[in-house]
Parts: structure tokens; sequence; C-alpha cells
């Protein structure tokens, strides 16, 4: 089978416009697959390439969407590592401020008082039904939320939220 077919076997179209992708993700909850010719691959950067055109070196493919398992190429759009930091910002992903002091201190907060909790209470609430209605993964669910996979388990097992 042609990287292309198994590319696009692995993709699921929503209704929000977002192309979930089904297969394997990182820990970032980006999704990956493989290539004989080149080897690993990030599905987002070859969903642009497929679509759009090539990369040029040196630049991040971004998402308007700003969920990492997105593969549609009308979500995605190039940028410098200062503007891929710069999108992080505004968007409020990245660690800064209060959550470093609390950090060095080693303080450990659970949930919403946890400055850097990538979910909000009502999300998790979602996220729990979701899962218990089931027929979902938590690679998906990590997905569509953008965040890894473990922060999912985490918070079903409760270990971050209670």
């Amino acid at each position: 089978m042609s990287l292309q077919a198994r590319f696009e076997g692995n993709v699921q179209k929503q209704q929000i416009g977002c192309w979930l992708w089904k297969g394997g993700l990182n820990g970032s909850g980006y999704g990956r697959l493989f290539s004989k010719d080149t080897g690993p691959l990030l599905a987002h950067r070859y969903s642009y390439t497929l679509h759009v055109g090539e990369i040029p070196d040196g630049l991040c493919v971004l998402h308007r969407c700003d969920m990492p398992a997105c593969v549609n190429p009308e979500h995605l759009f190039l940028g410098t590592r200062a503007d891929n930091c710069r999108d992080r910002h505004a968007k409020s992903r990245d660690a800064r401020g209060e959550f470093l002091a609390i950090h060095m201190r080693r303080v450990n907060r659970r949930g919403d008082k946890n400055p850097s909790a990538k979910l909000t209470a009502a999300q998790v609430a979602e996220i729990r039904t979701t899962y218990a209605a089931g027929g979902i993964t938590h690679a998906l669910l990590a997905g569509f939320y953008g965040v890894a996979r473990e922060t999912i388990t985490r918070a079903l097992r409760a270990d971050t939220w209670a």
C-alpha cells in the first residue's frame, strides 16, 4: 500500500472541519506515520506537502485550529520557529509567569488550580462522559482536545483531576 493510501486511510473528517489523524500519535498529540524511504514523518507535515507543496528548510507547519492531530491542509500554514512561539503564546499554550514560580517551588496543584493545566474542569467532565459511552480511544480524545494521550489517561484515572 502506498504512503498516500495509508495516510488517507488514517484520516477521519469531522463536522467541525478538522481532519483527525486516527493512526499513531506522538507524546504531544501529533500524528505520525512511517515511510520506508524517509523514515518517521509527522502526519500534518506530510499532509501539507501532499496537498499544498514542499516545506522550505527551517519552516514549521502550524495549525490554525490549534489541534495537533488535525491534518486538514486548510488548517495548516507555514511559519518560522519564532512564529510558532508567538502562536503558542497567543493561544496560551506556553509555560510562563505563575506556572514557572510554582514549578520552581515544586508545588503540586491539581485541576484548575494548576496554572499549567491544559484542560478545564468542564472539558474533563466531557471527556469522561464521552469515554464512558465507549467507542473512542485515549489517543483520539487527546487529538481532539490537543493534549498528549497521557493527559487524557491521567484525567480519566483522576490522577490529575479529582
